[in-house]
């Protein structure tokens, strides 16, 4: 397994530890990315839905400062937001969600705690907000 496959693997074993099984995954490739997924996992419980990335950290961000990437120790995320079941129609995030994403490999975009990633249309339909904060 190459270090590109091995990275959203281990990241797919953690979240599992963590949330379970995924209920929901899916998957979108951008011309000129590699494949992003976007795993849903519910919390019957909690009533809470958290969409987690998978592909985001297949390859090291690339710090504009730096000449090229490290590709041992360069940067790496995935993305999770966490929404309240049933509140709206977040079904329809898997797509935007995969958009912000594939920014760092589309757009060289370094996405670290304190950014902000804005789609510029709603993250789903009816959504009150176009972008979301990025939180370690």
């Amino acid at each position: 397994m190459t270090r590109s496959a091995a990275v959203p693997a281990l990241v797919e074993e953690r979240l599992r530890s963590v949330f379970g099984p995924p209920g929901a995954r899916a998957a979108v490739t951008f011309l000129g990315a590699e494949r992003i997924e976007v795993l849903r996992f519910e919390d019957g419980d909690g009533g809470l839905l958290r969409y987690a990335t998978l592909g985001m950290s297949a390859q090291p961000m690339n710090d504009p400062l730096a000449p090229v990437a490290d590709p041992l120790r360069g940067p790496r995320a995935e993305l999770l937001l966490t929404v309240r079941a049933g509140a709206a129609d977040t079904a329809q995030v898997l797509r935007p969600l995969a958009v912000l994403a594939a920014s760092p490999q589309v757009e060289g975009v370094v996405v670290a705690p304190g950014n902000s990633l804005d789609l510029g249309e709603p993250l789903w339909p009816g959504a009150p907000f176009s972008a979301v904060l990025v939180a370690e």
